[in-house]
C-alpha cells in the first residue's frame, strides 16, 4: 500500500507516519519492526510488544511514541498476559527499553522527563530519549491512572464505555501529541 500510494499519488516518501490504538499499535511496532526503512515514524497507543514476536526485526532506527495507561485492563502496563488475548506481552518499561536498544545500539543518551500540568488527579509522565537526533528519537508517555483509551480533551469517552475499558485522561490530546511528534520529525 506505501509504494502504491508513492507510484500513484506522488506520497512524499519521507513523511510515511503510522499510528494506532491497541491493535493498531501493535500493528505499529510490527511495521517498525519489519519496514522501518519505509516508514519516517510509528505512536503506538495502549500497546506492548508481544513476549513471542513473530516479527523479523531489522534493527533500523525509527522514531517512536509509545503511550500507555497504567490501569489498562487489557494491555497489562506491568507485562503479563493480556485479558482478551491468550498472549503474554512485555511491560511498558520494557517495550520502551527494546526500542532504546534497537535505536541507539549502546551508545549514550540524554534523557528528558517531563510531568505536565494537568487536571485534577491525572498526572501524566513523558519520557524523551533521545541523543540530538530526531531521527532516532522515542517519546514515552505514562498515563498515571489511565485504561485502555486514547487521552482526549476533545472527544471523551461517555463514563458508560469507561466503566468498561477504564478511565480516559482529559489532560492531553492524544491525536496533538502526536502530530507535534510527526510534525518535528519533517523538519
Amino acid at each position: 500500500m506505501i509504494d502504491f500510494s508513492i507510484g500513484k499519488y506522488n506520497v512524499n516518501n519521507k513523511k510515511i507516519f503510522v499510528t494506532g490504538v491497541s491493535n493498531g499499535g501493535l500493528m505499529c511496532y510490527r511495521l517498525g519492526l519489519e519496514i522501518p526503512n519505509k516508514i519516517t515514524a510509528i505512536a503506538a497507543f495502549n500497546a506492548n510488544l508481544s513476549e513471542e514476536s513473530e516479527c523479523k526485526v531489522s534493527n533500523i532506527p525509527i522514531p517512536v511514541m509509545i503511550v500507555n495507561g497504567k490501569k489498562d485492563k487489557f494491555m497489562p502496563f506491568y507485562g503479563g498476559k493480556s485479558k482478551l488475548k491468550k498472549e503474554y506481552f512485555l511491560s511498558s518499561q520494557e517495550t520502551v527499553d527494546f526500542w532504546v536498544k534497537n535505536n541507539f545500539k549502546g551508545t549514550s543518551i540524554s534523557k528528558d522527563i517531563i510531568k505536565y500540568n494537568t487536571i485534577e488527579m491525572q498526572p501524566i509522565t513523558s519520557t524523551i530519549y533521545n541523543k540530538g537526533n530526531k531521527n532516532n528519537e522515542i517519546q514515552y508517555y505514562e498515563i498515571e491512572d489511565g485504561g485502555h483509551t486514547m487521552p482526549g480533551k476533545k472527544y471523551v469517552l461517555s463514563r458508560f464505555i469507561q466503566r468498561i475499558v477504564g478511565k480516559q485522561n482529559e489532560s492531553i490530546e492524544g491525536a496533538e501529541i502526536t502530530w507535534e511528534f510527526f510534525k518535528n520529525l519533517s523538519k
